[in-house]
């Protein structure tokens, strides 16, 4: 029988996936599991640094009434639909916690409506937003405390996490998650999503996380003004286009590229993508 922390986050994947208010990858995690056979497995991931003091949780703001009137996001643009109960759905009880590292203006009110809509269909559900900020690349403090608290069995419902190896590397292999073969199978993910982004999230045939958001690496924006004051009109084509623009800019005493990070994440989006794009995809896959 499912507790009321499995049916809380299975109910809130639920949500996720449907696209409510967008996206993180959640992942289910096991009260309690044994290890897993390692068949082929990499080795897991150790964590090399103390986890930072946890940021203190904060309760999700009340949800709307059902069926009011949504307040337009995204500056007007966009109004979300009143979230509605399937037929038969029992509301779930106890509490949510979800720890991710959506901290900033967009990614919380994303979250904020996505517990909304939860707590709609949950009003008796306490929903514990445990978000973090702050250290090296994506979510590197919210994942040194998830790390600390994942070995000291105080795992929260549901968490953030990249897709893949990531997870499935540190977690998994460990014995400290539930798979979510049932739940992909009973809501018909296994049908919709395809079958190279489930391949990602699964181990030993078993998905184990959600894929609620994909991001892409290989995108760059360009100012179209810049590039009309040097004579160019038309995004590059090539690297030779590309580079050949940056002489003109150069001349100009302008940067090709202009990168605003504090910590090594875009660059190393930038990095990989060039390695693939010249290298090709199966040979950077060996190195």
């Amino acid at each position: 029988m499912d507790t009321p922390r499995q049916t809380n986050r299975r109910d809130f994947l639920r949500l996720t996936a449907l696209g409510s208010a967008s996206a993180f990858l959640a992942a289910a995690c096991a009260p309690a599991a044994s290890t897993p056979a390692a068949t082929q497995a990499p080795p897991a991931a150790a964590p090399t640094v103390a986890a930072p003091a946890a940021a203190k949780p904060t309760t999700a703001p009340a949800a709307a009434a059902p069926g009011a009137t949504p307040t337009p996001i995204g500056g007007g643009k966009f109004t979300a639909p009143p979230v509605t109960a399937p037929a038969e759905y029992k509301p779930a009880t106890g509490k949510l916690e979800i720890f991710s590292w959506w901290t900033s203006g967009g990614e919380t009110e994303a979250l904020d409506y996505l517990y909304a809509d939860y707590k709609v269909l949950n009003p008796q559900v306490e929903v514990i937003n445990s978000a973090m900020t702050g250290g090296t690349a994506s979510g590197g403090n919210m994942k040194a405390v998830l790390q600390t608290r994942m070995l000291g069995g105080d795992a929260p419902e549901s968490f953030q996490i990249h897709l893949g190896h990531e997870l499935i590397d540190n977690h998994v292999i460990a014995g400290r998650m539930e798979p979510l073969d049932e739940l992909y199978a009973s809501e018909g993910w296994d049908k919709v999503f395809p079958k190279g982004l489930i391949d990602i999230a699964s181990y030993q045939g078993k998905p184990w996380s959600v894929p609620v958001n994909i991001h892409r690496a290989n995108m760059l924006w360009y100012n179209k003004k810049m590039f009309a004051d040097v004579g160019v009109t038309d995004a590059p084509k090539t690297w030779d286009e590309f580079l050949a623009i940056g002489e003109k800019l150069k001349a100009k005493g302008q940067p090709l590229i202009g990168v605003a990070e504090s910590g090594p994440g875009f660059w190393a989006h930038v990095t990989e993508t060039i390695l693939i794009s010249t290298l090709g995809a199966g040979a950077t896959s060996t190195t």
